[in-house]
């Protein structure tokens, strides 16, 4: 992203880390689901894992909701609304980790007390 001359740099490591732990949060969440949340120790990686992906999404939203305010006018670069809508997106998407976060928190607390 160009933001008047400015590069904003993220290191591989730190991009891979939060494209895996998203990932690897919604295909556990997958075989979770299938699996019909049976095992107690798998709920927990899940619970571990989803709120590894709640905590990456909130500075991500920060930082699109501090670039929506920079709108340089040039030709073929995104436009403010753009970078709000796509805040806007990502604070609907947050509410929705945090619902299933819940649902998962309720499901491993009923699966707690049966084993």
């Amino acid at each position: 992203m160009n933001i008047h001359d400015t590069y904003f740099v993220i290191a591989n490591e730190y991009f891979w880390f939060c494209i895996t732990v998203t990932i690897f949060s919604f295909s556990y969440l997958l075989k979770c689901l299938l699996n019909g949340f049976s095992s107690r120790s798998s709920n927990l990686i899940l619970l571990v894992s989803w709120g590894l992906t709640a905590f990456i999404i909130v500075p991500a939203s920060q930082f699109l909701f501090m670039a929506s305010g920079f709108d340089d006018g040039l030709e073929g670069t995104p436009t403010a609304d753009f970078w709000k809508n796509v805040y806007l997106g990502l604070k609907v998407f947050y509410i929705l980790v945090l619902a299933v976060f819940g649902f998962l928190a309720f499901k491993t607390g009923q699966n707690w007390g049966n084993k």
